[in-house]
């Protein structure tokens, strides 16, 4: 009996320590996240704070979603990942001026653009794979949904 408490004890004390660094994994993503699209966008000190609310709340929303897809690398998961991207792309962009939502399709066009010369070895850096198949469409509309 005291090997199953202390098993259980064990196994609640390493998901309480998954939790806290994917917490924190996910507040120094958004905070990267709101810097980069403050460099791209201007935005200004209240959509910073807005902007760093929603995409922790994406970041903590995606740990679970992804580690389900590792476990069932299922059809469903991958759809809930798109709408919880499409979801975090669209109250994003309901905080943007109308400029700013100009400059924001803009950024995502062009790093739509560069994943697909990195998938086709033409990005910066690298050798990449030039024998490597034409970008699947799902990865491509996949791209489409991403914020950055």
């Amino acid at each position: 009996m005291k090997k199953l408490i202390k098993l259980s004890l064990a196994i609640v004390l390493t998901m309480g320590v998954n939790l806290l660094f994917a917490q924190k994994g996910a507040d120094e993503k958004a905070k990267m996240m709101v810097t980069k699209l403050t460099e791209k966008l201007a935005l200004t000190a209240d959509q910073q704070q807005k902007a760093t609310v929603i995409f922790t709340e994406h970041f903590n929303n995606m740990v679970g979603l992804k580690a389900e897809l590792k476990k069932a690398n299922s059809d469903q998961a991958r759809t809930a990942i798109k709408e919880q991207r499409k979801k975090t792309d669209h109250r994003f962009i309901g905080i943007l001026t109308d400029d700013q939502k100009v400059k924001y399709q803009a950024a995502k066009k062009e790093l739509r653009q560069s994943m697909k010369n990195k998938r086709a070895g033409k990005g910066k850096g690298g050798k990449g794979n030039k024998n490597a198949p034409p970008m699947d469409p799902e990865m491509e509309s996949h791209l489409d949904d991403e914020a950055f």
